[in-house]
């Protein structure tokens, strides 16, 4: 919670809302009054939005079966959406299935969209370069390594060797800076996003 509340940011996106980790929204909600939890219909590995921003009327969506949030709030004069996702395992879960169920129910294009979450594909993948397809936003390239591989039993994690957590933004939008944040007990680490719009 504490590095969540350093980063100072306008919007968190949270992954695996659940039991144990509601405590962790609970205790943001001062800070982050406008809310999209998606675990409150008791969905497992639920996705969440937490904004400062008030969030649109109307736009606060869940799909807990697609495991995607959705919403949007005004920056200045822009309005943008934003999408949370946890894309599910390429095998055996097939996962070109889940993105075609997002492609016809979550990712439709906007000039201010911003995707961002945990996609369980490397950002050269098929996976990855379907979602650009389908939602019309663009991939941040910079390789960040996200993943940790924790074993039971293991004193101190690994250095994070997998990039799996990824954002995209559409034209209307640019990626400032994109940094990891430090390792919160999770097996990724939580990334710092900087966005602003193109002129």
């Amino acid at each position: 919670v504490n590095t969540l509340r350093g980063a100072d940011a306008d919007v968190i996106l949270l992954q695996e809302i659940n039991g144990s980790t509601r405590l962790v929204v609970e205790q943001l909600r001062a800070a982050y009054p406008f809310t999209v939890d998606c675990s409150l219909g008791g969905a497992r590995h639920a996705p969440g939005i937490l904004s400062r921003l008030p969030i649109t009327d109307g736009s606060a969506a869940c799909w807990p079966e697609l495991l995607a949030a959705k919403a949007s709030v005004r920056f200045g004069d822009k309005k943008v959406t934003l999408v949370n996702v946890h894309l599910t395992w390429p095998w055996p879960q097939k996962q070109w299935r889940h993105i075609e169920q997002l492609g016809g129910n979550v990712f439709q294009p906007a000039d201010h969209l911003v995707i961002a979450g945990y996609f369980n594909a490397s950002p050269w993948s098929n996976a990855m370069q379907q979602i650009e397809q389908l939602s019309g936003a663009r991939l941040t390239r910079s390789v960040c390594h996200t993943w940790l591989p924790r074993m039971a039993g293991w004193d101190v994690a690994p250095p994070a060797i997998l990039t799996l957590d990824h954002t995209l933004v559409s034209d209307g939008l640019k990626v400032v800076a994109r940094q990891k944040l430090g390792d919160i007990g999770s097996d990724h680490l939580p990334i710092m996003t900087e966005i602003a719009p193109i002129n």
